[in-house]
């Protein structure tokens, strides 16, 4: 895959570097304040708000203030502007951002939410009061690529997007790291098949994870609709399956369609590591390791 000129050519050096603007409340209820760097915006569970530009600069603070870490709030942006993220995002609550432009957190950013899940994919306004089953679709053919920090406390870091880059660190420590490449993509509410991939019809040559930073959660699923013939998933970082009451956590990598490159540290202590693909690669210096001093763990490796 062209990784350095997809990144370049995703997102264009045209960024206004400023806290959200242009909001637009559709459902629900949000209060904005604009003071100096910081941006504070109370809205209720459920609320929807259109951004003109969702965009934080490298000193400033963003910040949701919801009702509770059960409380949800959909962003959307409606501009023509990818989503630049360079400072520090908070939120108590779950935390939707949606921009088919892109979205890129860059080096110094901090995002510290109850969950995250953000797309460059369509999710329709009734999916996402129904709560129930969430479709994100579209031809997007614009990136998710992290180089910052991002932490949820309560819940899940999810991105979905035609094309993930993750040289950051993803942090999920009471939840999952999910990081989906598709372009027609089903989430689920929590549950064991939280996650269906309805293969694309058009040319996939492009769709991929490609994964160097850190990621550390209880469970970590890294799945990509794939071309046979191309290279749908490349790890070359560290993941870490935290080990919660005793229990292992699971690691999780699938190219059904395509095939997947393993050269990275993978721990899952009492755990399970699952990587299906047409073409599981295993190079010299990747380190799967899934057992400790107390119980062993399990490694599957084979065709998705």
């Amino acid at each position: 895959m062209r990784w350095t000129s997809i990144i370049l050519s995703i997102f264009p050096f045209c960024f206004s570097w400023s806290n959200p603007i242009g909001h637009h409340v559709v459902h629900g209820d949000a209060h904005v304040t604009n003071l100096e760097n910081t941006c504070h915006i109370h809205a209720t569970d459920q609320t929807i708000i259109h951004w003109e530009d969702f965009s934080i600069g490298a000193s400033e603070l963003t910040h949701f203030i919801q009702p509770s870490e059960n409380s949800v709030i959909l962003n959307r942006v409606i501009g023509d502007l990818p989503s630049e993220i360079l400072g520090t995002l908070h939120a108590n609550g779950k935390l939707f951002l949606l921009n088919h432009n892109g979205i890129l957190f860059g080096e110094n950013a901090i995002v510290n939410v109850g969950e995250l899940i953000a797309s460059t994919l369509a999710l329709s306004d009734e999916d996402f009061l129904k709560g129930q089953t969430l479709h994100f679709h579209g031809p997007s053919q614009a990136a998710i690529t992290n180089h910052g920090t991002i932490r949820a406390a309560t819940g899940n870091v999810t991105l979905l997007s035609r094309q993930i880059i993750n040289p950051g660190t993803l942090q999920a420590s009471e939840g999952n790291v999910e990081l989906i490449a598709a372009t027609d993509i089903f989430l689920q509410p929590q549950d064991k098949k939280r996650i269906l991939i309805r293969v694309a019809s058009d040319d996939k040559k492009e769709l991929g994870i490609y994964h160097q930073g850190k990621i550390a959660a209880i469970e970590t699923y890294l799945q990509a609709d794939g071309n046979l013939y191309e290279l749908a998933i490349k790890d070359e970082g560290e993941i870490d399956a935290l080990v919660i009451k005793e229990q292992g956590g699971c690691v999780y990598l699938a190219a059904e369609n395509g095939s997947l490159s393993l050269a990275g540290k993978i721990k899952a202590p009492r755990g399970e590591i699952t990587a299906l693909a047409q073409n599981v690669f295993v190079l010299d210096n990747a380190d799967l390791s899934v057992s400790d001093l107390h119980k062993p763990g399990q490694i599957h490796l084979g065709k998705g």
